[in-house]
């Protein structure tokens, strides 16, 4: 009898680890894919990777093979596996305008793109399957979006899973949404919040079309609220592109421009962007500017997050600057920093060493 039961036990545990497997990666080219996706109603899972790629292999070896991702991944798409570099899949690159390796490619039967997620080799299956996740969010939204949901709930959602994950994709259907929503819609509460935090290009047809209507949205939101918002969006640009833009001369114009027309309230940016422009022009002649500014912002009445902001920008300037030259600024900025709350002023510390 113990025979026996031993017998079956062992027969379970194979039956289990039959049961068992990772990604079915399928033997067949794209054009059987799509065609097996359709008659299963799945989507269509391209691994794309060439033969030196070292994460590529890491996801073949460690990731793809674990019970987990199958899974997940089986009953939802079919998967194929191309070499993107072998004359036979060079078509699917052109194709699909891959660049980095590995990229995953997700498809419609039809061929049309649901998701492309470039770079996405992970440590850990947890990780694997959290884009995954967000894949299927997204892709799953984006339909929806081409076929016309525009209500609050589904953007704000849509909005932040895209901030999260696919930041052109995000820009894109920030310019569509906003351009054709009514002011009051817009201002919202949860959905301005989403917005003014998701913008981050002050040269994009959403900025151009918010200033624009800049009478519409005060009336529905407050002035306030709304010089709030155009501010936030001007940092986000700004922190976009802080390390990419060598002179923010035309930042700086628009910055003054709106708080001449008082749609935006007196801020800190002009200086901060002058700042960084001369750091990444590599200008040390200027310093006595940064100085200047230092000294001025100590005695201002801008609010203490953005004096941190730009004091802690002047750590830059340990670039282009020898110890000697740069102490007439520390001195400047320790004396700022006695102007902020304790708890503000430990946000400078590392920018006083930096300029040691």
């Amino acid at each position: 009898m113990i025979r026996l039961f031993t017998l079956l036990f062992a027969i379970l545990i194979l039956s289990t680890s039959a049961k068992a497997e990772g990604i079915n990666f399928r033997d067949i080219t794209l054009e059987e894919a799509l065609v097996q996706a359709a008659d299963e109603n799945k989507l269509v899972f391209i691994d794309c990777y060439t033969p030196t790629c070292g994460p590529c292999k890491f996801m073949a070896d460690k990731i793809f093979p674990l019970d987990e991702c199958g899974e997940f991944i089986n009953p939802r798409f079919v998967s194929i596996k191309k070499d993107l570099v072998a004359p036979e899949n060079v078509y699917i690159a052109e194709r699909y305008g891959v660049r980095i390796y590995p990229t995953f490619i997700f498809l419609h039967p039809d061929g049309s793109i649901f998701y492309l997620q470039e770079g996405g080799a992970t440590r850990t299956a947890d990780k694997f399957l959290g884009i995954m996740n967000r894949i299927m969010t997204i892709g799953n939204s984006a339909i929806e979006w081409k076929n016309g949901r525009r209500d609050t709930p589904f953007m704000i959602k849509y909005i932040r899973a895209l901030k999260d994950f696919n930041e052109v994709a995000m820009r894109g259907v920030l310019d569509l949404f906003i351009t054709s929503t009514p002011a009051d819609t817009l201002a919202q509460t949860d959905l301005w919040d989403t917005i003014t935090q998701s913008i981050n290009a002050a040269d994009s047809p959403a900025f151009y079309d918010i200033i624009g209507r800049r009478s519409e949205l005060s009336r529905a939101m407050g002035p306030n609220r709304f010089s709030l918002g155009v501010k936030a969006m001007l940092y986000n640009d700004f922190a976009r592109n802080r390390f990419q833009l060598c002179d923010f001369g035309s930042r700086i114009a628009t910055v003054v421009t709106l708080e001449s027309m008082g749609i935006l309230r007196p801020t800190a940016l002009t200086a901060i962007m002058t700042i960084r422009s001369i750091i990444n022009n590599r200008q040390p002649e200027r310093l006595n500017e940064i100085i200047e500014i230092v000294n001025d912002a100590a005695g201002s009445n801008l609010v203490e997050s953005e004096k941190i902001t730009l004091l802690n920008e002047t750590a830059g300037v340990r670039t282009i600057t020898s110890s000697e030259e740069r102490q007439p600024l520390r001195q400047a900025v320790q004396a700022a920093t006695e102007t902020l709350t304790p708890d503000a002023a430990n946000l400078i510390s590392p920018t006083l060493s930096a300029l040691r």
